[in-house]
């Protein structure tokens, strides 16, 4: 979803699905930790002239395109914002800046409450949500580029090699049960399941090595482990 798609979604009533409004994991993050220490919450952002002006014509658009998607509302906005006369934009535009006026006194009265070792869980917050997030999209890319899955453990494979025996009981009870066959398994059939993974491992490895060699050799060394 883009930026303005996902502002026009923080716009949305309940007439448009609910499930495609997607709030920053970064500022919910920020919020649990303003919750916690029961400071007031950080001011949000006010949105622009054009997101202004959808948020007005929203209902006529849910109204007359029920079966639209968030993309084609964005769409139609745009294209009767292109239509918007130059005297209504003016206007919306002295109201967002009178937004903005608002929102930056209130930025500093927030900011004024806020001590060092708030500041400091804040920003870590933040960061943390920034280095997951950044790790997701690592792993998406290495994904997307065919980087070898890692096998899965000994106890795995013999609990996947089980799964058709399991009927219709509750995967926490027929878990439960396949750790306890595993523990009681005969050590001949354990070794050679262990002796299996250990085949599959070493296979991995050769596979994991031979992929970032060729991600090196296009130049996409950010790919490859440190």
């Amino acid at each position: 979803m883009s930026v303005l798609q996902g502002n026009l979604c923080k716009l949305m009533n309940a007439s448009w699905p609910a499930a495609t409004c997607r709030f920053s994991s970064k500022r919910a993050a920020i919020a649990s930790v303003e919750n916690q220490l029961g400071i007031q919450p950080k001011p949000k952002k006010p949105v622009g002239a054009f997101l202004r002006f959808t948020s007005k014509i929203r209902p006529e658009l849910v109204q007359k395109y029920p079966t639209a998607s968030i993309t084609d509302l964005v769409k139609l906005a745009a294209a009767e914002w292109k239509n918007v006369d130059s005297q209504t934009k003016a206007q919306l535009q002295e109201e967002t800046k009178a937004e903005w006026a608002r929102y930056m006194e209130e930025c500093r009265k927030y900011e004024s409450q806020l001590s060092p070792g708030v500041k400091l869980q804040l920003e870590n917050a933040a960061k943390k949500i920034q280095i997951a997030k950044e790790k997701k999209v690592l792993k998406k890319k290495r994904e997307d580029l065919g980087r070898p899955k890692k096998p899965p453990t000994s106890f795995v494979m013999f609990f996947l090699s089980k799964s058709a025996e399991r009927g219709t009981m509750p995967f926490k009870e027929w878990q439960a049960k396949m750790a306890k066959a595993w523990e009681e398994l005969p050590e001949a059939e354990k070794s050679k399941i262990i002796a299996a993974h250990k085949k599959e491992t070493e296979e991995y490895k050769q596979r994991l090595t031979d992929w970032e060699k060729k991600m090196v050799a296009e130049g996409k060394s950010e790919l490859v482990r440190v």
